[in-house]
């Protein structure tokens, strides 16, 4: 009762009785020291006196002590488990019990058996055979949930001994917004290295499609339509714009197209896709179109930002064989700091978001963790590239946006593509379908190009239109003609950006000393990082990206020779 009413009071017990038990249990209560009257003389009982203020003393500096590393342990970030060699939990804090979602009480009745995913007694061997006295160890593991799920956690182990024998200290940190990181610095990693292989082949690759595209094209129009051989030029020209198609889709996902930024009514952008995106579905499958009020208008390039729309219509409509329904839905969102922190690249602020939903079979997560790389798909061979949900990524990312995905499977799938808000007004006109070839002329044109076939085509199909045109197959040989005499007018220069010996840029300045009159084209099979690295700034110029048509030729070259009117 004294130690209960004053625990900071050091007892002495002095009895007539030399009882040990007695003795024993007055230890256990509270009692510094035992005597027994007749066995004490003055030396004794002073020695006794000071020992057991001193060890009075001591225990209040260790219980002082005890609580403040429980203090400590209790506020730390991370979780604390302590536990035996045989893996039993001995003592854990809250932190532990929060992220496991178990009472203080149950978790110290259980063992790591219990709340590690794939713990075995030899597992627990080996790490306890890693620890030396005072020298922890850190290792990655999976813990497990009171509901059944799992996270995966970083855990410092370090090994003390107590009286009862050998003891172990973990602090396990969660890892799974570390883990995310990780994951998406990948998939960027992955991006950019198939990036560089795209960028190295693109030139080329545009290079020889743009003549099979051309002359498959003039040759359709100077056969007659009833003629089988029209029908095979038509196909040689489908197969070419597919060839092209498909390196513009490796230089998407790598984020070097040349792209042609303009403010954007994403609502009026889905009204323009619209009847493209009805045509490739079938009647089982319903179209609905949410439109946000008072959206935000984005800065994008127009034909990329339809390209991400039907790409994931399609790829919602494959998610479907049976039918069913695809929303697409447009809002405006403010997305925080502590958001950007978790979503790399991600620059906080307004955002306006389309999101295309389906009620497809929806999407485990082992294909989540694959299906923004390139060439992966879960399709049958011969029935997609895997490029089309990659495309989407790189051309989303190149405008400063991100895709997320919520999928479960079999309930469904929705992608939301986040695009920055952009200030200032509409400038994009939606052209009506079917819309006229642009008519020739009459000016000199002068064409410099050092692929002969690319030369000879774009010469070819211009001769046609009416214009005259002047040939060079380098700069050197281009400021050559310049300077003849015959030439006194040169209307408009069509250069490819990147040629041996003299490059495009070096020749439009030589040639606006020559003919200051001359309006500038610029083309190329480069994506844009190369055409920077020419001096390029392709947003303030006239730019024609390789592979061309006839059509998109002659109605560029229209509109380079109209800007100098």
């Amino acid at each position: 009762r004294a130690h209960a009413a004053a625990p900071g009071v050091p007892y002495v017990v002095l009895t007539g009785l030399s009882d040990e038990s007695m003795a024993v249990n007055a230890m256990r209560q509270g009692a510094q020291d035992y005597l027994v009257k007749g066995q004490v003389d003055g030396n004794l009982l002073s020695r006794s006196i000071r020992y057991a203020i001193e060890r009075k003393k001591a225990e209040g500096a260790l219980r002082e002590s005890e609580e403040r590393f429980r203090l400590v342990l209790e506020h730390v970030g991370d979780a604390f488990f302590l536990y035996d060699l045989t893996g039993r939990i001995v003592q854990v804090n809250q932190q532990a019990c929060d992220i496991l979602g178990y009472t203080r009480e149950r978790l110290q009745t259980m063992s790591l058996t219990d709340v590690e995913k794939g713990f075995s007694p030899e597992k627990l061997a080996d790490s306890i055979g890693q620890i030396g006295e005072g020298t922890p160890v850190t290792l990655e593991t999976v813990h497990l949930r009171s509901d059944g799920s799992s996270f995966p956690v970083e855990v410092r182990l370090g090994r003390f001994n107590s009286p009862s024998g050998p003891l172990f200290l973990a602090l396990a940190r969660d890892i799974r917004h570390r883990k995310s990181l990780e994951q998406q610095l990948l998939q960027s990693q992955k991006l950019e290295a198939v990036g560089r292989l795209a960028g190295g082949i693109a030139h080329d690759f545009n290079n020889l499609t743009t003549p099979i595209i051309s002359y498959a094209q003039l040759g359709a129009s100077l056969v007659p339509s009833t003629d089988p051989l029209h029908e095979y030029l038509l196909e040689i020209r489908k197969a070419g714009e597919r060839a092209a198609q498909l390196t513009h889709q490796l230089l998407a996902f790598s984020r070097s197209q040349v792209i042609e930024p303009r403010i954007v009514d994403v609502n009026q952008l889905i009204l323009h896709v619209d009847r493209m995106v009805r045509r490739i579905l079938e009647e089982n499958i319903e179209l609905v179109f949410l439109p946000g009020e008072d959206l935000g208008l984005i800065n994008v390039d127009p034909a990329q930002m339809e390209q991400v729309v039907m790409n994931l219509v399609v790829n919602a409509r494959d998610a479907m064989p049976g039918g069913g329904r695809i929303i697409i839905s447009t809002s405006d969102v403010v997305l925080d700091d502590e958001y950007a922190r978790s979503h790399p690249y991600v620059v906080a602020g307004e955002h306006v978001v389309l999101t295309v939903s389906d009620t497809g079979v929806g999407i485990t997560e082992d294909v989540k963790e694959h299906i923004f790389e390139p060439f992966f798909t879960t399709k049958e061979v011969g029935d997609g590239t895997g490029l089309g949900l990659s495309t989407c990524f790189g051309i989303v990312a190149q405008m400063g946006g991100h895709i997320t995905i919520d999928s479960e499977p079999w309930n469904g799938a929705t992608f939301a593509v986040n695009i920055p808000r952009a200030t200032g007004q509409s400038v994009e006109e939606w052209p009506e379908d079917g819309a006229k070839h642009a008519p020739g002329g009459s000016e000199t044109v002068m064409i410099v190009e050092d692929e002969v076939a690319v030369l000879k085509v774009a010469s070819e199909i211009l001769r046609q239109r009416g214009y005259t045109v002047l040939e060079a197959s380098n700069g050197h040989e281009a400021i050559w003609l310049a300077q003849e005499p015959a030439n006194e007018k040169i209307d408009l220069l069509v250069t490819d950006v990147v040629m041996p010996l003299m490059g495009g840029t070096q020749l439009a300045m030589r040639m606006s000393d020559l003919h200051p009159e001359t309006s500038v084209l610029f083309t190329s099979g480069y994506p844009s990082d190369h055409l920077l690295d020419e001096g390029l700034q392709y947003q303030n110029v006239q730019f024609l990206p390789k592979p061309y048509t006839q059509d998109s030729l002659t109605s560029n070259v229209r509109q380079a020779l109209e800007s100098q009117k």
